[in-house]
């Protein structure tokens, strides 16, 4: 005689076999997609599956302007791919970012280095998913962003010779486009032309260590306690810089010298 079973508990058997079998197919299709993602993360490591080209423009200034192209081009599937940066030029930045990274339309994507104002060699790496392994790296050289023109104020338009007295001068770098480097220096020199003579009169203080600050200021003193001042001259003050026109560029100052 073999046992009878009631329909209740062959319906129980059959729902826990079913169970079974599904969460098993579940589990398979799961493995599945986790093999093929990483798959696809695999042929991210051929070289000519990830390009990244860096396009700077002929001699890039640290202007806070300049701009270099980075094309980035993934030649695979993987899904969500992003890629981040890191960019370590002072006050240069990465646009077209979405809270920080990049993403790729049609396996590409362009993002670009805004120049800061501190010239010098930076390194650029370009990271896929935040990913070491998957990484490019370039160097980008930023040249000194020199003045196109000087622009020169004075607390005092006379020299005192009868006191131990100072001019204070204020010298703006200005440049057409973007903004001059930091730290930049300029020459100066104060003279009195006296018939066919040039003669150098006066001292300044300041000049050497002096350094322009990012809105492109300059400031040094000017002493007229030397004694070597005719006070039936001007007294030329000439402050002079380089460009990147390879040119000099000057502003004069005139003096009148208290009788």
């Amino acid at each position: 005689m073999f046992p009878v079973l009631n329909h209740a508990h062959t319906d129980l058997l059959m729902y826990r076999y079913l169970s079974s079998f599904l969460l098993g197919l579940l589990f398979l299709c799961w493995a599945a997609c986790e093999t093929d993602r990483d798959g696809d993360l695999m042929k991210i490591t051929l070289n000519d599956s990830l390009t990244v080209t860096v396009s700077p423009p002929p001699g890039p200034l640290a202007n806070g302007v300049d701009s270099v192209p980075i094309l980035c081009r993934l030649n695979s599937v993987a899904d969500s791919a992003f890629f981040q940066f890191d960019y370590a030029a002072a006050g240069g930045m990465v646009l077209g970012l979405r809270e920080g990274k990049l993403f790729l339309k049609d396996d590409e994507a362009t993002a670009h280095l805004r120049a800061g104002l501190v010239p010098g060699t930076y390194s650029l790496s370009v990271f896929l998913n935040n990913d070491v392994q998957y990484a490019r790296h370039f160097s980008i050289t930023l040249a000194p962003s020199l003045p196109d023109t000087l622009l020169v104020e004075a607390d005092k338009s006379m020299a005192d010779t009868t006191s131990n007295s100072f001019v204070t001068f204020s010298v703006y770098l200005r440049k057409t486009r973007g903004a001059v480097s930091l730290a930049r220096s300029i020459s100066a020199r104060a003279y009195q032309l006296r018939g066919t003579d040039t003669v150098d009169v006066g001292r300044f203080a300041g000049l050497v260590s002096n350094r322009s600050d990012s809105a492109g200021k300059i400031s040094l003193q000017y002493y007229t306690d030397t004694r070597d001042l005719d006070n039936s001259h001007v007294v030329e003050v000439a402050f002079s810089s380089g460009t990147n026109q390879n040119r000099i560029t000057t502003s004069i100052y005139r003096l009148v010298v208290k009788q």
